[in-house]
Order: structure tokens, then sequence, then C-alpha cells
């Protein structure tokens, strides 16, 4: 398996890490670093083990979420011998607004 990530899940997931840094400092930022490794890792060993996610039922993919920390998450498809992760989501914002960005 393989894991490739969509630009704005990308850039999401960079933004946080930003804010990390500001906020709570580099040593935090890189726990939740390594934090997206091991959910990275997880999930090439076991691609279907995050849940389907609600938000996204009927759409074009069968998307999957994985929390990574407690307020973020990966949202996901699989494809063949591909993950696809395709939006990095910050649980504290509003879901439906979220679910509108994917298609």
């Amino acid at each position: 398996m393989k894991i490739i990530w969509a630009e704005e899940a990308f850039s999401a997931w960079k933004d946080t890490i930003d804010y990390i840094v500001q906020e709570f400092g580099p040593h935090a930022a890189e726990k939740f670093y390594k934090k997206t490794e091991e959910c990275q890792d997880m999930l090439i060993s076991s691609p279907l083990m995050g849940k389907v996610e609600p938000l996204l039922k009927g759409r074009s993919h069968a998307y999957r979420s994985l929390i990574v920390q407690k307020r973020s998450k990966l949202v996901y498809y699989t494809q063949g011998d591909t993950i696809f992760i395709v939006d990095f989501w910050d649980v504290r914002r509003e879901p439906k607004q979220q679910a509108e960005r994917l298609t």
C-alpha cells in the first residue's frame, strides 16, 4: 500500500503544524508530526481501520476517517493498493462545512 496526500489535505495538515508551533511550541508540533506518521503506518497495515465518515456517505468514494489526536482527523479513501488522504479536519469546526469541500 502507498499513501498519496491531496494538496488540500497536506495544506490543512501543515497549517495545523504551524498553529501548534505558534501556540504550544516545536516540541508539541513534533509530537503531532510523529502521531500523524504513526497513523499513516497503521493505515498501510490496515487500510479499512478508519470508521466510515457519516457526513460523506453516498459520495463518489467510501470515505473513512481516522483520529490523529482528539482535535484532528484524516479523511481518506482506498482504491486498489493506494490510500488517498483527501482532507485533514479540525473536529472543532463545523463538520458539514468541512464535508462540503469534498465531492
